[in-house]
């Protein structure tokens, strides 16, 4: 019995051994919710305190580690730990990304365990999510006044990037410059390493960068679909072919279905899109977006206006819709932005003034004071 133990004890530190040298971090968590097995390169990429390295320490103080931190956003800590904690019970296999304090992309994979418990591995991507969009310098001047000054903007790709700041800080006229709706008065724009700044507004949609307004911008007096079919007129060419038979749109119609389908509103299709609820018309302008068939989405004010219900369906969607594009999006709901971005740019008065995880920017004096503090006067 003792031989049976030692040869046990082997094969564990033999596994203890191969596991440490993996470059990826790995945890494995019983039925329980306690640690069973981990390696260093976990605590090395999730920067958790070396106290925590020990069998049986529980799921929860990793989680109340992460919300003392802040990086779940405002709250109570005790409440988002138990969220968290439940989570963990019914746990469901899973692939997610997140942007660490010190910019590194870290890939997240979770698969339950056969009797419970579960196995997750971190794996920095960092390089594999280089710079999508890059600003150097960008500024834009009206007449003498400054309304962006010296921008350094950097948007990895495969990300959730958010911009905030107090009204006037510059982040519709930052959209603007970056999908030339305006001229840019000094600086550059680089997007996947080429210098774009001088190039058109068209040119630039068709390369992959697509944007969206706070005014839902949709043709009323069409249909859901028929909005749909629009956008994919321009993807496709035919925008302006106007003398061939309507019908021949019909063409589009399946990739139209399977558009409405990804945003929720193939139930919509032959509503005009001026009798759509609002929340549901965002998603429609999304769908829309969606037939350029973007890689990286500008969302100016995505859940601007709207209450709770259609708050939480087009974050879910936003979500959704991110995980094989880059989404840049300006917001002022910042229980939005706390969900959903992955790092956050501050502006304040054209400039930025801050930029890093919700985390961090969260515990910013200067963000407090400049932005966050009004937000929750």
């Amino acid at each position: 019995m003792a031989s049976h133990t030692t040869g046990e004890n082997g094969q564990l530190e033999a596994l203890q051994a191969a596991l440490e040298q993996l470059d990826q971090g790995i945890t494995v968590f019983d039925r329980e919710l306690r640690l069973v097995g981990w390696n260093q390169r976990f605590f090395e990429l999730l920067e958790f305190p070396q106290r925590l390295a020990q069998t049986g320490t529980h799921f929860s103080e990793f989680m109340r580690h992460n919300a003392e931190r802040g990086e779940y956003g405002d709250g109570d800590v005790d409440a988002l730990v138990s969220e968290r904690v439940e989570i963990a019970r019914s746990f469901r296999p899973h692939y997610l990304e997140r942007v660490r304090p010190n910019g590194a992309v870290i890939a997240v994979k979770g698969e339950p365990l056969p009797g419970g418990g579960f196995v997750t591995t971190y794996t920095d991507i960092t390089k594999d999510r280089r710079y999508i969009l890059e600003t150097d310098g960008l500024t834009k001047e009206f007449k003498g006044f400054v309304a962006v000054r010296n921008v350094n903007l950097k948007v990895r790709k495969g990300t959730i990037h958010a911009m905030i700041g107090p009204n006037g800080a510059g982040k519709t006229t930052v959209f603007n410059l970056l999908t030339r709706f305006l001229p840019v008065s000094s600086g550059s724009i680089r997007f996947k390493g080429k210098d774009i700044t001088q190039t058109g507004a068209d040119a630039i949609a068709r390369m992959g960068i697509v944007r969206s307004f706070q005014i839902s911008s949709v043709f009323p007096h069409l249909s859901v679909r028929e909005n749909v079919r629009v956008a994919l007129q321009r993807k496709y060419g035919r925008d302006s072919q106007f003398w061939r038979p309507a019908r021949e749109l019909d063409g589009l119609n399946d990739e139209a279905e399977k558009l409405l389908f990804e945003v929720g509103l193939e139930d919509y299709a032959e509503l005009m899109a001026v009798e759509l609820p609002y929340g549901r018309k965002r998603a429609l302008e999304i769908a829309t977006t969606l037939a350029l068939d973007p890689e990286v989405m500008l969302l100016d004010e995505p859940t601007q206006g709207m209450g709770h219900e259609d708050i939480g369906r087009i974050t879910d969607l936003i979500r959704k819709v991110a995980q094989n594009r880059t989404i840049l999006m300006v917001e002022h709901n910042l229980s939005v932005v706390a969900n959903l971005s992955q790092w956050i740019t501050v502006l304040q008065r054209g400039e930025i003034l801050a930029e890093g995880t919700y985390g961090e920017v969260s515990r910013n004096p200067d963000v407090i004071e400049a932005y966050m503090g009004s937000a929750h006067a």
